[in-house]
């Protein structure tokens, strides 16, 4: 809608107008979204100061990984989430310093991300942003040979996120990968 209502938008007006929307939805929602969408691209996204830049993909396509994406099958708000979170800053600094990991990781060796995506959920859960339901979609996918996954999304419902090596993705049942995307670095 953004793209519709500006006349030669760059990315990052589409982003923050599409932003701008989001907050009618979600109260303080983080912008990463919209801004994945505008650049449509992976991109490392701050939220303050507000800046998004290409994810450097080097490493991750020499790494055979493959990401998978399904729906948890929660139902969740985004604005409760966000504001139960905020109240948790301990939990929230630690988030940043293994999100800077995974970072380093997709830099220099992507193989790394997968013990991040495991700490990072493990604190999400601490955080209260886990469920019943996204444990069990989580369990599954390690049982299936993910090497690491998490929620992604507004917590305690949204989608789960999960990292494969090549030869495990390509034994995945075609009952997981129906109810999936994936993506694999190219």
């Amino acid at each position: 809608m953004a793209r519709y209502h500006v006349t030669s938008p760059s990315n990052t007006q589409i982003a923050e107008i599409a932003l701008e929307g989001e907050k009618l939805f979600h109260g303080n929602p983080s912008g990463v979204d919209p801004y994945c969408v505008s650049f449509e691209r992976p991109i490392v996204y701050v939220r303050e100061p507000r800046s998004a830049q290409p994810l450097p993909m080097q490493d991750l396509k020499k790494s055979g990984l493959v990401f998978l994406l399904r729906d948890s099958g929660g139902e969740h708000s985004t604005r409760t989430q966000l504001q139960m979170a905020m109240s948790k800053e301990t939990l929230i600094r630690e988030l940043a310093v293994e999100a800077r990991k995974v970072l380093e990781a997709v830099d220099r060796d992507a193989k790394q991300i997968a013990p991040s995506m495991h700490r990072i959920q493990s604190k999400l859960s601490d955080l209260g942003a886990s469920s019943p339901a996204i444990e069990a979609n989580i369990a599954e996918l390690y049982s299936l040979g993910a090497q690491g996954a998490k929620i992604t999304g507004s917590g305690r419902g949204g989608f789960v996120i999960a990292v494969f090596d090549s030869v495990d993705f390509a034994k995945l049942p075609s009952s997981v990968l129906s109810r999936a995307f994936s993506w694999r670095p190219a």
